[in-house]
């Protein structure tokens, strides 16, 4: 049989283990791993999942060598793999990934803020530059881990040494400023991690398969950093049996942007700098991570000999089996990751994972596999939208007879708004993905049809799910119902069609992203934003890549600055203070019209940013063209001025179509609402409604 990604799909023998295929399942730390080593069902069968989809090995992330000290960087809970108690647990945990014929792996790390290469200011506290005993001491720290890995199943450990962690403190000219034989010179500054990789060769035997993770470096944009790493790997070339390249970190050149890239940035992100290593060292392995989504992106980086594995991250959390159904040509079946970050925000903040587009990730031991219902019943699904195909499919998939009512032409709701629209391609897939789902099931599909009570009644229902959306916010100012002024969804139904000066009235995520979309349009945007900065609703990584975005696309920005009206000259703002903040009346709180779209918490109250009283203030004007400058006092302080405007978007939030789900709630047995309809909110939301309310029937 002819395989249509030959080489992604080619086994390999690297060290002691032979690769299935050349897909890593790149490390995701999981922190409700307590320093008691007691391991939670759903970490267990969350990395399964990645085994049984099909990866050739799976890592588990940033699992702190010094995890019975306090908590070091403020991030939670790990291994603690120097506690004896936690033998079993480990190795029950190797074995769930093994039995599936993936290899698994640990990356480990040394969680700073107490120690550093040399002393910093790291994570909210002053960390002590390391002494010689410290240094001995650490590298002890180490090898125990490694032991205890190799003793319970494990059969990979990863030294994190990107991302500006410890290794790679000790390597770089820009954070080690020892003067002992750790810093000064290349060589100097080479010993730390070195010694590092030395002694875990010693104590795991000449068989056990280490990996190296590394930071890349553009050897044209940061030759120094590029030189580090070269030096590096030829130090420890034949020490270690992988090098694994990733990018960015606090001390190099954007930070740590290029670590998490999003889906403003492109695909593909390290490739470049994978290839510009391999092209070096021909003869050591070599992964690269980074925005790989595609099997024909996974599958021309190794035929082009850029890399010798693709490791992924986030494309595993959106889809555990994106391994086995591109292996079975089942691409269309993938579910596609947006890039919204949202998944590792809240592992960040809650310790919990979850994912915007699988209901099911961080959740595969209480929501196993959609499974029969008990008794067959006619379901009625009313909305196309996120939550409605989702709902529907998930229904069709437990036996149900469903009928899914959409008012429009077209199945999508609001994620319509990413059709053709660059910034939002990635959920221009999604919503491609769920359309093709739909089709593929014997869904009797009803568009252009209004689900009223009769119409719904008419199908006779044993349950009813309602997904009716929501509805823009139009705020109550005048010059509102002007033919100039849109929503969000109204500015995509006519785009490049809207005049040439555009104002967008609300800086949440959504005002953003209709900001940079217009610029991709060809047209001048500035944002009007009552509130005291941008970007409200965004994760932090998010937040971070529309401002370099919006800074690169010159698009102006006034925050504490309030819509009062539109005229023929454009936007009348007045001056409210620059720390303006809250939800509710008379803010532009909320989502866009992309509602479940924009990713981001809405309110249904909150009228936009036309509504209500503040106390004057001075407005803060930003050029994001000219570097993100703040100056207080913008035109017209503490009073008002005009912008001039040909047209005006309203970004300023959704209001829930409840009115429907009460219509219909007498059409049968069972009648649910889910998604924008109950509470304007996210991606997420909207799927995980959509596919609960059908696992309830």
């Amino acid at each position: 049989m002819q395989r249509r990604y030959p080489h992604l799909f080619s086994p390999i023998k690297v060290g002691n283990l032979v690769f299935k295929n050349r897909i890593l399942a790149a490390p995701l730390g999981v922190w409700t791993f307590s320093p008691s080593n007691y391991v939670f069902d759903y970490a267990v069968s969350m990395f399964e999942e990645r085994a049984l989809g099909g990866a050739a090995s799976v890592t588990v992330g940033h699992t702190e060598v010094n995890a019975e000290e306090d908590d070091t960087d403020g991030f939670g809970l790990y291994f603690n793999l120097r506690d004896r108690k936690g033998t079993a647990a480990l190795s029950e945990f190797s074995y769930a990934v093994r039995q599936h014929g993936a290899h698994v792996g640990v990356q480990l790390n040394y969680g700073t803020g107490y120690y550093a290469a040399s002393e910093c200011f790291d994570h909210g506290r002053w960390a002590k530059e390391m002494d010689r005993a410290k240094i001995t001491q650490t590298i002890g720290q180490y090898v125990d881990c490694a032991k205890k890995l190799k003793l319970t199943g494990f059969d990979i450990v990863m030294v994190h040494g990107a991302h500006g962690w410890l290794p790679a403190q000790f390597l770089s000219a820009r954070t080690n400023k020892r003067t002992d034989e750790f810093g000064g010179s290349l060589e100097n500054r080479l010993r730390f991690p070195v010694m590092l990789v030395d002694a875990l060769r010693e104590a795991l035997g000449a068989d056990f398969f280490i990996e190296y993770r590394i930071s890349g470096f553009d050897p044209a944009r940061e030759p120094e950093r590029f030189a580090e790493n070269i030096a590096l790997i030829e130090a420890i070339r034949g020490k270690v049996n992988l090098i694994h390249i990733s990018s960015g970190g606090p001390d190099s050149e954007g930070g740590t942007a290029h670590t998490f890239p999003t889906y403003l940035d492109p695909r593909a992100t390290n490739v470049s700098l994978a290839a510009a290593v391999k092209e070096i060292f021909k003869d050591v392995p070599i992964a690269v991570v980074g925005n790989i989504t595609e099997p024909e992106t996974a599958e021309r980086i190794l035929a082009e000999g850029k890399a010798d594995f693709v490791a992924m991250c986030r494309g595993l959390i959106a889809d555990p089996h994106w391994p086995n159904k591109a292996r079975r040509g089942m691409e269309e079946d993938i579910i596609p990751c947006i890039g919204c970050y949202n998944c590792l925000d809240t592992m960040h903040a809650t310790h919990f994972i979850g994912c915007d587009v699988n209901p099911r990730t961080g959740r595969e031991h209480r929501i196993g596999e959609v499974s029969p219902a008990r008794t067959p019943k006619k379901v009625v699904v009313v909305g196309g939208g996120p939550a409605g195909m989702q709902a529907a499919i998930t229904a069709c998939d437990r036996g149900h007879e469903v009928t899914l009512f959409e008012k429009s032409g077209a199945l999508g709701g609001l994620l319509r708004i990413a059709d053709e629209n660059p910034v939002k391609n990635r959920l221009e897939k999604y919503k491609g993905y769920l359309v093709r789902q739909v089709g593929k099931r014997p869904i009797k599909v009803l568009l252009g049809t209004r689900a009223s009570a009769a119409t719904v009644e008419a199908c006779a229902p044993d349950a009813v799910i309602v997904a009716a959306g929501s509805e823009p916010i139009v705020p109550d100012i005048p010059g509102a119902d002007r033919g100039s002024c849109l929503t969000v969804a109204g500015l995509h139904e006519h785009g490049a069609h809207v005049g040439d000066r555009v104002v967008v009235i609300g800086g949440n995520l959504a005002g953003c992203e209709t900001a940079l979309y217009l610029r991709s349009l060809g047209k001048e945007a500035t944002i009007v934003e009552m509130r005291g900065e941008l970007y409200e609703g965004a994760n932090e990584v998010i937040r971070h890549a529309l401002e370099a975005k919006l800074r690169e696309a010159s698009v102006r920005a006034y925050t504490g600055a309030q819509c009062v009206a539109v005229t023929n000259a454009g936007v009348t703002v007045r001056s409210v203070g620059a720390g303006v903040g809250g939800a509710g009346a008379g803010t532009d709180a909320g989502t866009d019209a992309g509602g479940s779209e924009a990713g981001v918490d809405a309110q249904d109250a909150g009228v936009a940013a036309g509504a209500g009283a503040h106390d004057a203030g001075d407005a803060a004007v930003t050029d994001a063209g000219a570097g993100a400058v703040h100056t207080q006092g913008g035109p017209g302080a503490g009073g008002t001025w005009t912008v001039p405007a040909d047209t005006v978007v309203f970004a300023v939030g959704v209001r829930p179509a409840y009115e429907t789900v009460a219509e219909l709630a007498d059409c049968a047995p069972d009648v649910v609402g889910v998604g924008d309809c109950v509470k304007a909110g996210s991606v997420r939301e909207a799927s995980r409604t959509g596919h609960y309310a059908a696992l309830d029937i």
